[in-house]
């Protein structure tokens, strides 16, 4: 997936994106987990909801100030 903006709700379901990224901050608001794979999330990403967040390759920001990574429950999948 590839994408200018990405818009989650604040809700019960889980989320699963493999490459690609974002050009803008994400927020992920959902309570299920969320599965990352290798992309780049220009202008951060955050998902600290109730569920684990799994990291399964290379998540990178631009470096700039305030395009920060936050995840919470973090689990490295091998090979991530």
């Amino acid at each position: 997936m590839t994408a200018q903006a990405v818009t989650t709700a604040a809700a019960a379901y889980s989320i699963s994106i493999g490459a690609g990224g974002c050009a803008n901050a994400v927020s992920f608001l959902n309570t299920g987990n969320v599965t990352l794979g290798g992309a780049t999330y220009t202008g951060g990403v955050t998902s600290i909801g109730a569920g684990t967040n799994t990291l399964s390759g290379v998540l990178a920001t631009g470096g700039g100030a305030g395009q920060n990574i936050s995840l919470d429950d973090l689990t490295i999948e091998l090979g991530g």
